[in-house]
């Protein structure tokens, strides 16, 4: 069969879009359905346009998304079904897997919901008049105009045995990604309130064998040489002995290159793995700090304090590891002065680089069942579910305060002109001095001027300043919508 694989773009503008990842998915299904002789073609929108000719040959279309491009993805399928209205439409992704039914309305033939690699295939063996619809698990279609949801499919506890790393070699444009995205567990062991993770991949931890995982990085950096590496997983010290045989593995087979990875503060407890880190050549740490409000941390049932934040932040710098310091902002007991304490405590700590989000429910978090069974979800416009955009009723903070609080006064504050300043000079010291931090220094200064120059973008966006404006105006007409109600 001849099959195109799409990643729908994201929405508008985006402080990320400079750095873009592709998901991981549709890679894999690619290399499974190379394996099996099928002609496969995979677009990730934010790398390359579509290649509507392909898709117009093509025998079937999967499309993976998540919730801040599902509209996105919607449109393609619209576009699909007017151009050829008998062409099978597949759609994968965590945002239907929670919300399948909206997509079979949009006009999607089947949905894939949670891990789908075997999924797939199952739809392909019985689009070649082999094996049953209805004995495909994690599988959403419809018959006679009535959804069907099949049982969900297990998960695989040996999932990376049976299946391939990525091709991301198959990606059209793949050549413009500036870091290598690499895979090597599924799931996650906490249960954060606004994470769909969990849901999506379950809690039990699945790992790929630490040989296979380093001979994959050693056949990527020779395929995208001069890349960094970027660890996917969410947290890549789940397991710290696994990680500790893979970075001796990675150090003793000489696996030069610089990487970064998702971790959390309970990493700089174990100094052997601390040590194994710089030895392998870790340069930044993307650190879940999500709140300095200690009551907002037990809210979401994050295992961590803010000493240990802090004292995360110092070990990592000690080691000559940069911190990315991502916040997330605008909990129940969070207001304006929880937003200029985060702010303080990332510049007090010297973090190197931030993300300030604002709390985005997800479907099939529990922050996203919570807020709708409450009724506090003010949108289901989708494009708006990126984590710049308020799109729920908080609970100590008008919605309009809490977005300008995050996007128009906490990230400016921070990647401010006189920190770009001082960055330059820190910058410049290190290199008349040749110390052995310059190239970090350089880096940082560099991040911080992007970071400055993307947001003064961001908050000339005339969309922005239109969804700001339609925020302002939400407190009042609450409050008409209640007097009505009251008076009836």
């Amino acid at each position: 069969m001849k099959i195109a694989l799409i990643e729908a773009g994201s929405p508008g503008f985006h402080v990320f879009k400079k750095f873009v990842l592709p998901r991981l998915g549709l890679p894999i299904l690619g290399a499974i359905l190379r394996d099996l002789k099928h002609d496969v073609k995979i677009f990730c929108e934010d790398l390359s346009g579509i290649d509507w000719g392909y898709v117009r040959q093509a025998d079937l279309v999967g499309i993976s998304t998540i919730t801040c491009t599902a509209e996105r993805a919607f449109d393609i399928v619209r576009k699909i079904k007017k151009l050829w209205p008998k062409k099978t439409v597949i759609m994968g992704g965590p945002h239907v897997t929670f919300l399948p039914k909206e997509a079979l309305d949009k006009g999607v033939d089947f949905v894939v919901r949670g891990e789908g690699e075997r999924t797939m295939v199952e739809i392909i063996d019985w689009m070649n008049d082999s094996g049953s619809l209805d004995k495909i698990l994690g599988l959403s279609y419809e018959v006679a105009g009535k959804p069907i949801h099949n049982p969900d499919r297990p998960k695989d506890k040996a999932v990376f045995d049976n299946i391939p790393f990525p091709a991301l070699e198959m990606i059209e444009g793949y050549e413009r990604m500036r870091f290598i995205p690499i895979q090597t567990s599924r799931g996650c062991q906490h249960k954060c309130e606004f994470c769909s993770v969990t849901p999506m991949f379950g809690r039990k931890l699945r790992c790929a064998t630490v040989v296979t995982v380093v001979e994959e990085l050693e056949r990527l950096i020779e395929l995208m040489p001069g890349r960094k590496v970027f660890f996917y997983d969410d947290n890549l010290v789940s397991k710290p002995r696994w990680t500790k045989e893979l970075l001796s593995l990675m150090i003793e087979r000489k696996v030069e290159v610089d990487w970064m990875a998702q971790v959390t503060v309970k990493a700089v407890k174990d100094t052997e793995l601390m040590d194994l880190f710089k030895q392998a050549g870790c340069k930044q740490v993307y650190v879940g700090l999500e709140s300095v409000n200690p009551q907002t941390l037990k809210d979401w049932k994050k295992s961590q304090t803010v000493e240990e934040m802090k004292r995360a932040i110092r070990i990592f710098h000690e080691y000559g590891i940069t911190v990315h310091g991502m916040f997330v902002l605008g909990g129940d007991n969070d207001n304006q002065q929880t937003v200029k304490d985060t702010v303080k405590f990332a510049i007090k700590m010297k973090v190197d680089t931030v993300m300030f989000s604002i709390l985005c429910p997800l479907p099939g978090s529990a922050v996203y069942d919570k807020l709708v069974s409450e009724g506090r979800l003010l949108s289901r416009s989708w494009r708006y579910f990126d984590a710049h955009h308020v799109v729920f009723l908080p609970a100590k903070i008008p919605a309009w305060k809490l977005q300008k609080a995050v996007m128009l006064q906490a990230m400016p504050r921070f990647y401010s002109l006189g920190r770009v300043m001082k960055r330059a000079l820190k910058a410049i010291t290190a290199f008349i001095f040749s110390l052995s931090f310059r190239k970090q220094a350089g880096r940082n200064l560099f991040l911080t001027i992007y970071g400055h120059i993307t947001v003064r973008k961001f908050r000339k966006q005339k969309g922005e300043r239109a969804f700001f404006k339609r925020l302002k105006e939400l407190p009042s007409r609450i409050r008409r919508d209640k007097s009505k109600e009251s008076a009836s």
